[in-house]
């Protein structure tokens, strides 16, 4: 949304999302709404929401060790104190999908494009206030997920060089914005210590997971090919999630024939975007696109991993060598930095298209119904591509109950002066 509107005006008069005039905010949100009551509708009836490998929470509290979800937990918590599981469950739900274990993770996704306005904020007008934003989007993606901090920083990291390569004054650049970049990095560790500083000494949730993964975990997550169109193809369309192989989900190609034609429209949508920066009111955008597009075709190769013999020697050592990487485990979770880039540069080239329209038709009634269509068909093209999603993913996720024994067992265990005592079998 920041984007487009920086297709249309000057740096000076550029508007991030919350001082949008108040008529294109009402439509953002009404937007927002509508494609998440489209998405999660059906799971609002009465029931629990199960997933492949988790249940649906009846209970909200915090996990005996320390690990960097501990605010979401506590939050979650409270909430399911006040309203119940079976709500709480599904307001988590509606705010991740809103906004943009496995629901931690897509709320992390959903704060991406938010942080990258403020990556953006920080690196175009460096300052106290820009940079105790980005370090807000910092905080608040490691508590849904630190996975997703490490794909940030990568991202943070190249779109820094590349707004250092576009300015004239480099060295004055860097003495400019190096300062509050380390501000906002040491505002990060500050907020976040305490789920780093256990996740370094080896303990915590994290240091948990980091110290049991080796590489039989990096074989087993490992992304998987299309059975037709090969490993990259399914890449860089989103799927090759490691599940897809194990047929315990319908994958979401299976809602979308014909997917790489539609595929090839979006991209060629978004190489329109690129083109259009070259030129006109879009240069400003020329070290952000330039970014985006340096860190998709890194997050592809990471992605790769070891399911290809190119990248598997890269990953093998980076996974070896480097201890946070190891804490991904699965390669698939780089999808989400290419699936934000498209996101981006298929909203650069839709202003782009939209834009031509009135330099190359004079007749208003023709124009209009032109720009009409045009919407129509850009917008159906992302929708088409995700309708797996829709209708509660097409009744592949919807409410439950549980089994009415475990009700029973439920109230017996709290009624009991020492629950936990109680033994599995």
């Amino acid at each position: 949304m920041a984007l487009v509107s920086d297709m249309r005006a000057p740096s000076s008069e550029r508007t991030a999302a919350w001082d949008l005039p108040r008529s294109e905010l009402v439509l953002s949100l009404l937007w927002a709404s509508f494609l998440t009551l489209l998405i999660a509708g059906p799971w609002l009836l009465p029931g629990y929401l199960f997933g492949t490998d988790w249940p649906g929470p009846r209970h909200f509290g915090l996990s005996n060790s320390i690990g960097s979800s501990i605010p979401l937990e506590a939050a979650m918590a409270g909430l399911g104190w006040a309203v119940g599981g079976e709500l709480a469950g599904k307001l988590l739900i509606l705010g991740s999908l809103f906004g943009a274990a496995f629901l931690f993770l897509l709320l992390a996704y959903a704060i991406l494009p938010w942080a990258l306005t403020r990556l953006r904020g920080m690196l175009a007008e460096p300052g106290g206030r820009s940079s105790v934003g980005a370090a807000v989007a910092f905080v608040l993606i490691g508590i849904a997920s630190p996975h997703m901090v490490l794909i940030t920083g990568l991202l943070a990291a190249v779109l820094f060089v590349t707004h250092t390569l576009a300015q004239r004054e480099k060295l004055e650049y860097m003495k400019n914005s190096g300062p509050w970049i380390v501000v906002a990095i040491a505002l990060t560790g500050i907020a976040s210590s305490y789920w780093i500083v256990p996740l370094i000494a080896g303990r915590g949730y994290e240091g948990e997971v980091i110290a049991t993964t080796g590489s039989g975990q990096l074989a087993a997550y490992a992304v998987v090919s299309d059975r037709s169109f090969g490993l990259v193809p399914n890449l860089v369309g989103l799927y090759g999630f490691w599940a897809e192989g194990t047929g315990r989900f319908t994958s979401m190609k299976e809602f979308v024939p014909f997917w790489p034609f539609v595929l090839a429209a979006i991209l060629a949508v978004a190489a329109i975007g690129v083109a259009g920066v070259r030129r006109g009111s879009g240069r400003q955008l020329a070290p952000l696109v330039v970014g985006l597009l340096v860190a998709a075709s890194i997050a592809v190769v990471l992605e790769m991993g070891i399911s290809h013999p190119v990248t598997a020697g890269v990953v093998r050592w980076l996974d070896a060598n480097f201890v946070v990487y190891r804490g991904l485990r699965d390669a698939g979770k780089w999808a989400a930095l290419l699936a934000l880039v498209y996101s981006q540069l298929f909203g650069i080239g839709v202003a782009t298209l939209l834009g031509l329209i009135p330099t190359h038709m004079n007749a208003r009634t023709s124009r209009d119904l032109a720009i009409g269509v045009a919407t129509g068909l850009l917008l159906a093209m992302p929708l088409y591509y995700g309708n797996g999603l829709l209708f509660g993913a097409h009744g592949e996720i919807k409410p439950s109950q549980y089994p009415a024994g475990w009700y029973a067992a439920d109230r017996l265990l709290a009624s009991d002066a020492h629950p936990g005592r109680a033994l599995k079998y």
